[in-house]
């Protein structure tokens, strides 16, 4: 393979997968193109002295943050969000007919920490008769569901408030009854962050230095809610209880997060195409003078 794309004379070689299964990263060891980039597909950096540049952006990886070892590749929004135009939009908080909250999270269970349960706890024992909705694949099975309830009642969250769920096909849909999302740490939600929004739910998200766990933070603050990413545990539960206690924000923002979030750059294909085509010129230019490495 690494023989076939040299044939190519391929000036830029992209990879989208870093260090997940069956991923071609290690190709970028022979050397294929003058130009090797990562980016999208993996939380992190790929600490691969062949990786010359990582796609990423001012939020994921502040100007001087040392945690990659690739030259950063800054885009507006490293990501460029994408969902089924056909799918109904939020006519408002549900917590004003139900008259009550409820919070939920879609992320997978791997990333249920001990600190991140710990934070839930106090969210819901200082919202009382509140609700958790907790979805996902793993808890496709009975098994796992005991497992997970059991879990949870270690970490001190009460399972009379849990609503646990297997995935389905009206995954978008049943946004529509989650008044609050709430996102997991170290490692954030990516998609089902950007599906929240798209829906009309705000996520509450908490992020550190790393980059695998601000993708929250940028996400966010692209669709021009950022004051709803905070730093410390502490402002993780002030934001989400103070939210929950302001039913008429809610209620504006479920109306409206669909259209700020179609109006941000990271649901502007075009635009993003044509920023990082501008990068990709720039990068080449730099080659031709060879000095990007330099």
């Amino acid at each position: 393979m690494a023989e076939k794309i040299k044939s190519m004379n391929v000036d830029i070689l992209v990879d989208l997968a870093g260090h997940s299964a069956n991923s071609g990263l290690s190709l970028f060891a022979y050397r294929v193109a003058p130009v090797q980039i990562s980016g999208l597909g993996w939380m992190e950096t790929t600490g691969f002295s062949a990786v010359d540049y990582l796609i990423t952006d001012e939020y994921l990886d502040p100007t001087g943050n040392t945690y990659i070892t690739e030259r950063p590749l800054y885009l507006k929004s490293q990501f460029c969000y994408k969902c089924h135009r056909d799918v109904v939009a939020s006519s408002g908080a549900p917590c004003i007919k139900n008259g009550y909250i409820t919070f939920a999270t879609f992320n997978r269970i791997s990333k249920f920490t001990s600190e991140i349960l710990e934070l839930w706890r106090r969210i819901m024992y200082l919202v009382p008769n509140s609700f958790l909705l907790l979805k996902c694949d793993i808890l496709s099975s009975k098994s796992n569901m005991q497992m997970v309830r059991k879990r949870l009642a270690n970490a001190g969250l009460d399972n009379k408030r849990i609503i646990l769920e297997s995935p389905s096909l009206d995954y978008l849909e049943r946004y529509l009854d989650v008044d609050i999302a709430l996102d997991t740490y170290p490692y954030t939600g990516g998609g089902t962050t950007f599906d929240a929004l798209y829906m009309g739910v705000p996520v509450v998200s908490l992020y550190g230095e790393r980059r695998s766990s601000r993708f929250g933070l940028s996400i966010l603050t692209n669709a021009g809610v950022g004051e709803l990413a905070v730093p410390t545990p502490k402002e993780y539960v002030e934001r989400a209880v103070a939210l929950a206690s302001d039913w008429d924000l809610l209620d504006v923002l479920h109306k409206n997060l669909r259209t700020m979030l179609e109006n941000s750059p990271a649901m502007d294909a075009e635009g993003y195409v044509r920023e990082i085509e501008g990068k990709y010129k720039e990068i080449l230019s730099a080659v031709h003078n060879h000095d990007v490495f330099d």
